[in-house]
């Protein structure tokens, strides 16, 4: 009987040849590319969101994954290493989430991935961009080490609580069921929309939230945006990844790399000291 295996990798259809993988009559592979893009896997493009994730594991006998696994956007915020951690683990959470295998490649043999540490090499990483990134695309990783058992949902809440002292009051988020929109005071017109993915709600270590709307979001008329913001624990220790995923800005490119794009990575940047420093003070 022959067996269904996806391979996620980093590298374009171009270049799957240079993958090597072990070859028999009951063995059919698919290729998936990482990339921000609609959910197209008739096309075997894929972005990172539970909904395509989960549509994975459902469809296919083994979830393979290829490392370095990158989100291909053209603009990277943190080390490209803590994006490939971090997206492995999110399908680790969702294999034990959805009760489904697991597997990585390492030098032609298919391994099973269990709890590893994510920092441990399965591969070798090579962070050198070969891919075609998505033009205007936007990842912020963020990893940090809390010693506190904080469950993601409170975590993201208590990001949102912090950013609105931080701002000075500038920056206001405003709850309506499992929505949150962040006003500038003065404006009517939300910044964003962020929505909490309630299938998510209930685990401890996993949060996703959608970027559905706000002006300065140029997913904001779509059905279905790509643009995520994770918050994982890793499964092996404390570690906590924040991941702005696929994010397209409505700003002109030029303008938000100096504007949006410097004061995003400059929050996080203090959001994490935030965090650290409480931990000192525990």
């Amino acid at each position: 009987m022959t067996s269904k295996k996806a391979i996620i990798t980093t590298l374009q259809k171009e270049q799957f040849c240079k993958i090597k993988l072990p070859i028999t009559k009951e063995n059919s592979y698919t290729f998936f590319t990482l990339k921000g893009e609609a959910n197209h896997i008739n096309r075997h493009t894929i972005p990172c969101n539970w909904t395509t994730i989960s549509s994975l594991f459902h469809s296919y006998d083994q979830i393979i994954l290829h490392e370095p696994l990158l989100s291909n956007d053209q603009m990277v915020q943190g080390i490209e290493k803590h994006v490939s951690e971090c997206i492995r683990i999110i399908f680790q959470r969702s294999s034990i989430l959805l009760n489904k295998p697991l597997y990585y490649l390492r030098d032609g043999t298919i391994i099973p991935l269990h709890n590893e540490d994510p920092s441990t090499k399965i591969s070798k990483h090579n962070f050198q961009s070969s891919t075609s990134n998505l033009k205007h695309a936007v990842t912020s990783v963020q990893k940090i080490y809390l010693s506190s058992d904080i469950e993601m949902k409170a975590l993201v809440l208590q990001y949102f609580q912090w950013l609105h002292h931080f701002t000075k009051k500038m920056i206001v988020v405003k709850k309506s069921y499992s929505s949150y929109s962040f006003h500038v005071l003065g404006i009517k017109q939300p910044l964003l929309i962020l929505e909490y993915n309630k299938q998510l709600e209930n685990h401890h270590d996993i949060a996703e939230l959608v970027i559905k709307g706000g002006f300065l979001n140029k997913e904001a008329k779509k059905q279905e945006p790509v643009g995520r913001f994770w918050f994982v624990r890793s499964l092996h220790n404390n570690n906590v990844y924040t991941c702005l995923v696929h994010f397209k800005p409505a700003l002109p490119w030029y303008i938000y790399r100096m504007t949006q794009g410097w004061i995003h990575g400059r929050v996080m940047n203090q959001f994490t000291k935030f965090l650290l420093k409480n931990e000192r003070n525990i």
